[in-house]
Order: structure tokens, then sequence, then C-alpha cells
């Protein structure tokens, strides 16, 4: 196992939420192979946060948008060419996973030529593994654990700290989100960073009870609320708050990792269950996560480096995992009150 020839492949394209909580697994790969060849494979959106991630040799992108066949059989070709030894698929299972995909990923595992391949499997599938977690395995653990369940399947257990759970901003990623926080007349320490968008609108909270709870955070805190953001969701922010509203709207105007370097220097974060919040969670930045149609008990960020709140509404029908509601009752019913209190919570302890 600790042999040097060793040309391990990681395989996950999920997002950035998905990126984060595989930090742990991707730790473990490299304390239990200290001397392998180590290739992730992700999200072509994602090549950024792993830009300069000293934990893997090599980052592959993969085009979700392109054609999958097309894109897969390049993608297999190359790898081929690499001959790797070990392959790990950290797919998770969906509660609505089809078998067709378990076979599909762990097809594609077993014609790498790997002779050790690790996931999770459906049933028949775990044929193409050497290494197989059985789905129903799934679902009793934190996100960033059930993804380390397939590598320690292979490894054993791996012990990991604190410590080493974290994400490699670098002293340029730092000066580069400092110097935007001092245009926009701020310091570190005397903000806060808010995510008030999420990728799925079910788990949206309102702008109008933002407004609400930033407008608060102001006056009971002493802190000026700054949102980040995407581009598009810039555009969402400016049309609803035309005179800039609450916060200082930085949304759009950051590469991924000034956003991560923002966060860090952030007083606490607020945001939804969203790929933000992980990387506040990560970065060890104090943080209050408002949760609706998903399920804190998979994916609730890591606490280990900081305080981690979780604040959920009332509604007996969540956790859902519904993309579109019309209801949305699990975030309407949070009330920013109670928001509000958590943050207090997570400062005192940081």
């Amino acid at each position: 196992m600790m042999q040097k020839e060793n040309r391990i492949v990681f395989f996950h394209l999920g997002w950035l939420g998905d990126s984060v909580v595989s930090i742990p697994s991707m730790v473990a790969l490299r304390k239990a192979f200290p001397g392998a060849h180590i290739i992730r494979l992700v999200n072509s959106r994602m090549e950024e946060f792993f830009r300069g991630c000293p934990l893997v040799d090599e980052v592959l992108p993969f085009d979700r948008e392109a054609p999958k066949v097309r894109e897969g059989r390049k993608l297999l070709a190359l790898l081929r060419e690499k001959r790797p030894t070990h392959f790990f698929n950290l797919h998770t299972p969906d509660f609505d996973r089809p078998f067709r995909h378990y076979l599909r990923d762990n097809l594609f595992a077993f014609l790498t030529g790997a002779q050790v391949r690790a996931a999770y499997s459906h049933s028949v599938d775990s044929l193409l593994l050497s290494h197989s977690v059985r789905r129903e395995e799934f679902g009793s653990e934190r996100m960033d654990r059930e993804m380390l369940r397939v590598v320690e399947r292979v490894t054993g257990p791996v012990s990991l700290t604190p410590d080493e759970i974290s994400y490699w901003l670098t002293d340029d990623d730092r000066e580069r989100g400092r110097r935007l926080i001092e245009e926009a007349g701020l310091s570190p320490g005397r903000y806060v960073a808010a995510s008030p968008f999420a990728k799925r609108r079910s788990r949206e909270w309102g702008f109008d009870r933002w407004e609400r709870l930033l407008s608060a955070v102001k006056e009971r805190f002493g802190l000026t609320p700054v949102v980040l953001g995407g581009r598009g969701e810039r555009r969402r922010w400016e049309e609803a708050f035309p005179g800039g509203g609450p916060a200082v709207n930085l949304a759009g105007r950051t590469t991924l990792k000034t956003a991560a370097a923002l966060i860090e220097m952030a007083r606490f974060f607020v945001g939804l269950d969203s790929g933000l919040s992980h990387l506040a969670a990560v970065l060890g930045t104090p943080s209050v996560v408002l949760f609706g149609p998903g399920n804190p008990l998979l994916w609730s960020p890591m606490n280990e480096k900081g305080p981690v709140r979780i604040v959920r509404g009332e509604a007996e029908c969540s956790p859902c995992f519904l993309d579109e509601c019309d209801d949305m009752r699990c975030m309407t019913s949070i009330p920013e009150e109670s928001v509000l209190e958590e943050a207090r919570r997570v400062m005192e302890e940081a």
C-alpha cells in the first residue's frame, strides 16, 4: 500500500459543498499512500477550488455540460494511459439514485484497469468492485464520514485531526481578499459574511427576511454585512435592493478563492444549506446555517475547526429534498431572532 508506484484516481464530480466534504477523504488517502501519484477527477466548474491543492498530484476536469458518452470515452482513454492501481469513487447514494448510475460509475472504474476499486454499490454492480460499501450502510453519519467510509474500506481506519482538514488558501489569496475588503471601507473581523443564495430555490429564505436579519446584525453587533455569491446572484440582490440594501454586495466580484479569504476574515458567517456554508466551516469561521428541505444529519457542515450552529424551521415534511416547493414552510418558519441568537452564541464560542 505504501509503494511509490501506486497511482490513485479519486473520482467525484460534485459541486462546491461536495468538494469541501471530500477533503477528509483526500487527507486520508494522502496519509495512507504518502508516495502515491493521486489524480483527482473533478467537475470542470470546480477546477479553481482544487488549484494548488497539496493533497493531489494532478487535477483532471470533466465537463458535466458536454455530451457524457463522448467525454466519458475520452476520459476513460486518458485514465487507461495512466494505468491506475486504485480507483476510489466517492459518489454517495442519493435517496432516489437509480441502479443504472451505480452500474455506470462502477463499470467505468472497472474499465480503467485499476485492480483496487472502491465505491458504494447497489446490488450486482458490486461484482465490478474489489471493495464495496452497500448503499444500505449509507445515511447514519455526516457526509464527510460517509465518503470516508469508502476510503477506509481499503485502507482501514485513518486517524485525522482537525488541523489536517483545511483549505489551501495562499498568502496571495488572502491579500486579494484583504484589498477587496479595504476597498469596501471595512477591516478583517469587523464584518459578517452572508450567503443568502442556494442552488435549489426550495432552500432559500426570502430576501425580506434577509433584509431584516442583516439590518439587525448591523444594529445589534456593530458588524457590516457583506453578501457573497456569483454574478447571477449579484443581479438578483441588486434587483431586490436597487439602493444596495442592508449589506455591501460583493457577489460576483470575487473568485472562489477570494470569497474563501473573505469568509476566513469575517467575524462570523451566516448562510443557507449550500456550498459556501461548508467552505466557511472548513475555514474555521464561526457559522450559522439555515436548514429546510435538506437533512442536517447528512449535510451539516464540519464543526471540528470552529462552532457551527444549525437553525431549522418547524415542518413535519422536512427533510424532503425537493428542489421546488410552493409552501416552503420549513424555511419561512425560521424566525430571524433564532438566527441572531445563534450568531451571538457562535461568536462567544469562537
